[in-house]
C-alpha cells in the first residue's frame, strides 16, 4: 500500500510487528517525447526515414522496422505475448488487430484517498497507442504503417493520462501482467530511484517465472540508466537515430545492454481530440517496443529456450556498433531478429553448450566471491554504487575471479592430430602497467598437409617475445555468424562474460609439430608476470 507519512508515523511503523519495510514510493514518468502529428492522408507520401511498402503502396514502413530486420520474418508457431505498461492503447485504432489484444484495468488511489479506475483500452495521451503500434500494427492491410509482427500484446495502465505514476502503480502493473502469464514485459518508462519491493519483483520474474523485462535507459543524456533498466535482471534499452547512431539525449553507461530504434519513430496514436491518428515520437521509450517485440518474435520461433537464453542471443547478434564489444555508448548493439533467429536454428536451445559463451567488451564490472555477493560499481573507477547485494543466478556481466585455472591445453583445429594434453595451474595476477596499445603479431608456422592454418587475428604465440604483458585484443562478434563465440584472452587476465557460471574451460591452439608450446610448470613460476600463451576461453554451464 502507499500513503502518505511524517517522519514520526514513518519511525513508529518501522518497529511494529507485521511491518516488512517502509520505502519512499517513488516517482516514475514515460520515457518518450511527442515529436508531431502526422495526417493519415499523408502517410502515403515517401517521407525521409519512411518506406513505402513494395506490396501496399499505401503502407509505410517506418525504419526502425526494417534496422532491426522485423521485415524479414514473421511470428512463429508458438506466439509470446508482450504486456506493455503505459497509457493505454486506443483499441479502436483502424491499424491495431484487436483480435490481438487483451488487458486489465487498474484501480488506482492518490494520497488523498480518491480512487481512480484507469481503463485499459483508453489512451487520452497516445504514448501507450504509440508502443503498441510498433509492437504489432498491421501489415499488408494497405493503410498506415507496419509494426514489427502480429504479436499477441496484454495491455495495462501503469502511467496515468500524464504519463506519470508511482513506483506502486507500475509494481501492481507488471503484477497483472504477471497473472496474464506474459513472458515478456515492455516498460518504456522509468524513474530516478527504485524500492527493494520493485527489485524483489522484478528478480522473481526473471529468476523464477522465466520473463523478460525490458526497460527505457531514459532521456537525459546522462551518464547512468534509470530505474528499473540499471537493474541487472533487466533488459535495459536505449535509443539509436535513422543513421543507426547513438541519440545524443538518451542515457548511457556501464549497465547499458541493447540499442534499437527511438528518434523520429512514426506509428499509431491518438489526437487531443480523440481521433486517430499518427505521430512521431522520440525517446527511449520507443527503442523499448523495438527489443521487446524482437524478443518475442524469436522466442516465437523457439519456445524450448529460457528466458536466459534468449537474452544471450539478443546481445550476441546485435549489430556491434561504437567500440568494439560491448560499450557503455551502444551496449551490445543494435538487436537484429533476423541474426538471433539464425543462430539458433543453427544452435538450438536444446544443445546449449553456447549457453554462457563469452561476449566481447566489459559494461558492467563486478567482482564475485565465490559466495555469489557481489560489489557492483558504476564507472571506471570503481566506486561502489550499492551495498553488497545477493543476485542469485541474475545474469550480469561479470570479471570473474582468476586466482587458480587449471586448463587443459589442447589442438581446437579440425582435420588436424591433436597436441599432447598437460594440465597446469595459473596462479598469475592481472596485469596493471605497461600493457601496449597494439597486440605483436607473428606468422603461423606453414602445414603441408592439410592447407595452412592461419591464427585468428591478435593471437599471440609463444614465439613471440616481449618484456613484458600483452594485450590480446577482443574477438568481434560477427552478426551473422551463428556459431559458439571464441575470445582470445591472456592468461592471468580476467574473463568479462554476461553469465557466472560454475566453471570455465581454458583451450589453447598450439602449432603442430612445435614441442615448445606445450606447458610446463617452470612455465608459471614467476606468478607476477602473465605468459603470453594464447589460449581461447570458453565458459560453458
Amino acid at each position: 500500500m502507499s500513503v502518505d507519512l511524517e517522519d514520526e508515523a514513518v519511525l513508529l511503523l518501522e518497529n511494529r510487528p507485521g511491518i516488512v519495510a517502509i520505502e519512499p514510493d517513488h516517482r516514475w514518468v514515460a520515457q518518450g517525447y511527442f515529436e508531431r502529428m502526422v495526417d493519415p492522408s499523408e502517410l502515403h507520401k515517401k517521407q525521409g526515414r519512411f518506406l513505402t511498402s513494395e506490396q501496399n503502396p499505401e503502407e509505410i514502413i517506418p525504419y526502425g522496422i526494417s534496422m532491426v530486420q522485423a521485415d524479414q520474418v514473421t511470428m512463429g508457431d508458438t506466439p509470446i505475448t508482450v504486456c506493455i505498461v503505459d497509457t493505454g492503447i486506443a483499441l479502436e485504432h483502424p491499424d491495431l488487430d484487436a483480435s490481438l489484444v487483451t488487458g486489465a484495468d487498474r484501480e488506482t488511489e492518490d494520497t488523498a484517498g480518491v480512487s481512480t479506475m484507469l481503463l485499459w483500452n483508453n489512451d487520452a495521451r497516445g504514448h501507450g497507442t504509440h508502443v503498441a503500434g510498433t509492437i504489432m500494427a498491421k501489415a499488408n492491410n494497405g493503410i498506415g504503417v507496419r509494426g514489427m509482427g502480429q504479436i499477441p500484446i496484454f495491455v495495462t495502465r501503469g502511467l496515468d493520462d500524464s504519463g506519470n505514476a508511482f513506483e506502486s502503480d507500475i509494481r501492481e502493473a507488471i503484477e497483472q501482467c504477471e497473472a496474464a502469464g506474459a513472458q515478456i514485459i515492455s516498460l518504456s518508462l522509468g524513474g530516478d530511484q527504485m524500492s527493494n519491493a520493485m527489485q524483489t519483483l522484478i528478480r522473481r520474474l526473471y529468476n523464477e517465472k522465466n520473463t523478460l523485462i525490458f526497460a527505457a535507459a531514459g532521456n537525459a543524456g546522462e551518464w547512468k540508466l534509470e530505474y528499473p533498466a540499471s537493474d541487472p535482471t533487466v533488459i535495459s534499452v536505449s535509443a539509436v537515430d535513422e543513421t543507426e547512431w547513438f541519440w545524443d539525449q538518451a542515457n548511457y553507461g556501464p549497465t547499458l545492454e541493447l540499442m534499437a530504434p527511438g528518434v523520429g519513430i512514426l506509428s499509431t496514436s491518438v489526437n487531443s481530440s480523440g481521433s486517430f491518428t499518427y505521430a512521431e515520437y522520440s525517446g527511449t521509450s520507443m527503442a523499448v517496443p523495438h527489443a521487446s517485440a524482437a524478443a518475442a518474435l524469436v522466442w516465437s520461433h523457439h519456445p524450448e529456450c529460457t528466458n536466459h537464453q534468449i537474452r544471450f542471443v539478443l546481445a550476441a547478434t546485435a549489430k556491434d556498433m561504437g567500440e568494439a564489444g560491448c560499450d557503455t555508448d551502444f551496449g551490445y548493439g543494435i538487436v537484429q531478429v533476423k541474426d538471433a533467429l539464425d543462430f539458433l536454428d543453427a544452435y538450438p536451445c536444446l544443445n546449449a553448450t553456447w549457453g554462457a559463451a563469452p561476449l566481447t567488451g566489459n559494461c558492467t564490472v563486478m567482482d564475485v566471491p565465490t559466495d555469489q555477493t557481489v560489489d557492483e560499481y558504476r564507472d571506471n573507477t570503481k566506486s561502489p554504487a550499492a551495498a553488497p547485494t545477493l543476485l542469485s543466478d541474475a545474469p550480469v556481466i561479470t570479471s570473474r575471479p582468476f586466482e587458480t585455472i587449471s586448463p587443459s591445453v589442447v589442438d581446437t583445429r579440425t582435420e588436424l592430430p591433436s597436441a599432447p594434453s598437460k594440465e597446469r595451474t595459473d596462479e598469475t595476477e592481472p596485469p596493471t602497467t605497461n600493457i601496449p596499445d597494439d597486440p605483436l603479431e607473428t606468422e603461423p608456422p606453414g602445414l603441408d598437409d592439410p592447407a595452412p592454418f592461419e591464427f585468428p587475428e591478435g593471437i599471440i604465440t609463444d614465439e613471440t617475445e616481449s618484456d613484458g604483458p600483452m594485450k590480446v585484443p577482443e574477438v568481434d562478434i560477427p552478426s551473422k555468424n551463428a556459431g559458439p563465440v571464441d575470445l582470445p584472452v591472456q592468461v592471468g587476465v580476467p574473463i568479462n562474460h554476461p553469465f557466472d557460471p560454475p566453471g570455465i574451460t581454458v583451450l589453447e591452439i598450439p602449432p603442430v609439430n612445435a614441442p615448445s608450446t606445450k606447458v610446463s610448470e617452470t612455465d608459471q613460476e614467476n606468478t607476477n608476470s602473465p605468459t603470453a600463451l594464447p589460449i581461447i576461453v570458453q565458459v560453458s554451464t
